[in-house]
């Protein structure tokens, strides 16, 4: 379980750095429920890698829609945000690149 979470929270973290945040959380929940289903039967220990997963998608999911919302605010939206334009707001938010700097560091 936690192989698969390290993998995911690399993946997600590629992705928001590449620019396409709303992939990066789509993609966490679509593991994140696939996850809740292996938990489920998994031992105390699994659970517990599972619920730690869950707790750091959360944090990341909630720091990705603010930096979405802010964008929508400053007038370009979401969808019309390129990567450029994505990298330069986020060398502004350093909370959100330290984040995903952790989550692309994951399983070395």
């Amino acid at each position: 379980m936690s192989v698969l979470g390290a993998h995911v929270s690399k993946q997600c973290a590629q992705m928001a750095q590449a620019g396409d945040y709303t992939e990066s959380r789509l993609n966490a929940r679509a593991w994140s429920n696939m996850m809740a289903q292996c938990a489920s039967t998994s031992s105390a220990e699994q659970q517990t890698s599972y619920n730690m997963f869950v707790n750091d998608l959360a944090e990341l999911d909630g720091n990705l829609r603010r930096a979405e919302m802010e964008e929508e605010a400053i007038g370009g939206g979401a969808a019309v945000q390129s990567a450029s334009s994505r990298r330069t707001a986020r060398s502004r938010n350093d909370a959100l690149s330290a984040q995903l700097y952790t989550f692309k560091r994951k399983g070395k």
